[in-house]
């Protein structure tokens, strides 16, 4: 006689739920009207370079490691249209710090060509609906300090 445990049978369903719903990516925006997001990519530090062409930001430099290159914000938003573009080939780790007292509010793009993209920012991220990524490999996003 096979028996089957109905708990493990509730927690392995729960878990999948769970599973599925944490790889979708949803844009929420909670923002009222005529409240508006913080604006633009300002670096804090002069090893990453910001150029900025239209609505592009041309993101190079960076404190560079063997495989990592850090990459320090003042402040790191997108709006909708905008692009950032990081010129980070040949790197496994690019990680992109906010180190300013603002959240980053992402609605346009972001381009990486390393392995693993981090962008993280201890007063919050919020993703519009217009955000979208061109990553290699993967992306994190975190609100760790």
């Amino acid at each position: 006689m096979h028996c089957v445990n109905p708990t493990y049978n509730k927690l392995s369903s729960f878990f999948l739920v769970f599973f599925v719903s944490a790889v979708k990516l949803e844009a929420i925006d909670f923002s009222f009207p005529n409240v508006s997001h913080p604006q633009g990519i300002v670096s804090s530090t002069s090893k990453t370079v910001v150029n900025i062409d239209g609505p592009s930001f041309h993101i190079s430099g960076g404190i560079q490691n063997i495989d990592t290159v850090l990459h320090q914000f003042n402040q790191f938003n997108l709006h909708q249209g905008e692009h950032a573009v990081f010129y980070d080939a040949g790197f496994k780790n690019t990680v992109a710090q906010i180190i300013g007292t603002d959240y980053s509010w992402i609605n346009g793009k972001i381009t990486s060509d390393s392995n693993h993209f981090f962008l993280l920012n201890p007063n919050g991220i919020m993703f519009g609906p217009g955000a979208s990524l061109d990553i290699a490999g993967s992306f994190y996003a975190s609100t760790a300090d």
